[in-house]
């Protein structure tokens, strides 16, 4: 379901920032999070690599 949300003003900065780690490979697997999110949506990982992205635990 599609939203409107506004991406001017004092938003655009943070969007951009946002948008830049969203893309930027990094860990030992040099996976983005775009990597998963859009290249293999639906599917999951058999090995849990997401410690190579998310170091330390997560809330």
């Amino acid at each position: 379901m599609p939203i409107s949300v506004k991406t001017d003003g004092k938003a655009a900065p943070f969007l951009e920032k946002g948008k830049a780690f969203y893309f930027q490979r990094r860990g030992q697997l040099d996976m983005a999070c775009a990597t998963c999110h859009i290249d293999y949506p639906g599917k999951t990982s058999t090995r849990t690599w997401s410690s190579t992205c998310f170091p330390g635990p997560m809330a």
